[in-house]
């Protein structure tokens, strides 16, 4: 009995300890029933044998006391024992649920609290899902070729790819220069930082009043670097999309 204890409390822990976890585990939950139900039955009071009558030969008229059902030895038998345990079961059965609908309850407040401050940008493509967020580079040279542009900032390389955000850039087709514009290009393809002129493939997109700065291409096109092409294998489509809110650049991808 004393390793069954041991269980038991071992079981107990993890159902009602301050870290529980038995309500993933069915079997462990039996298990913790059964020994409990067990240990109730094992701490009962013994019940009384009925005496078995003995047959006379020629029995004697029945008295009234042998006609009283209120002294029949197996309606006199005590089954409070069993009526306590089934009416444990129970108890404990609703507590379990209680407990456990409780800490769905705040394991989805937690979740909501945590999620609230990041505002998800959903893609236009349905069945596309988020692949990156790229913070700002804080090693980032503003090229020579983006000069007489305001507020340039460089985002996290992806696959050989540069995002770069700008107030006013090659893509600008808007009189507000608060609209932001977003450029992705090669990062090969800069020869160097100072250099006022730009060789290759760049494409970009700009913001208008409340629709964000998107830029989206498919990964193979030409110019693509080698790194971006054997990350997304054709047929795929990218979306790159600029979360001015938390200043991130999301990156999308969906077949192609």
């Amino acid at each position: 009995m004393e390793a069954n204890d041991e269980e038991i409390e071992a079981l107990r822990r993890r159902a009602y300890g301050p870290a529980p976890d038995l309500h993933d585990d069915p079997v462990a939950w039996r298990r913790l029933r059964d020994l409990e139900g067990a240990k109730k039955l094992a701490q009962a009071p013994p019940q009384p044998e009925a005496t078995p009558l003995a047959v006379a030969e020629h029995p004697a008229p029945p008295t009234a006391a042998d006609t009283d059902p209120r002294t029949d030895p197996v309606e006199q038998a005590p089954s409070r024992p069993l009526r306590l345990y089934r009416a444990t079961r129970r108890a404990r059965r609703s507590s379990v649920l209680i407990g456990v609908g409780a800490t769905l309850v705040a394991t989805s407040v937690l979740a909501a609290v945590i999620l609230v401050p990041r505002v998800q940008v959903d893609p236009f493509q349905a069945g596309a899902r988020q692949v990156a967020r790229l913070s700002l580079d804080s090693d980032f040279t503003t090229p020579a070729f983006f000069a007489g542009t305001d507020d340039v900032f460089g985002f996290e390389q992806f696959h050989g790819l540069r995002a770069v955000v700008s107030r006013t850039g090659f893509f600008a087709m808007s009189s507000d220069e608060n609209d932001d514009c977003l450029s992705i290009y090669s990062e090969a393809n800069m020869v160097a930082a100072t250099s006022d002129s730009f060789s290759g493939q760049a494409v970009g997109g700009c913001a208008a009043g409340g629709f964000p700065a998107i830029v989206q291409f498919r990964p193979d096109a030409e110019g693509s670097p080698d790194e971006l092409r054997s990350a997304f294998p054709a047929p795929a489509a990218l979306q790159f999309v600029y979360d001015r809110t938390n200043r991130e650049v999301v990156v999308f991808v969906a077949a192609g």
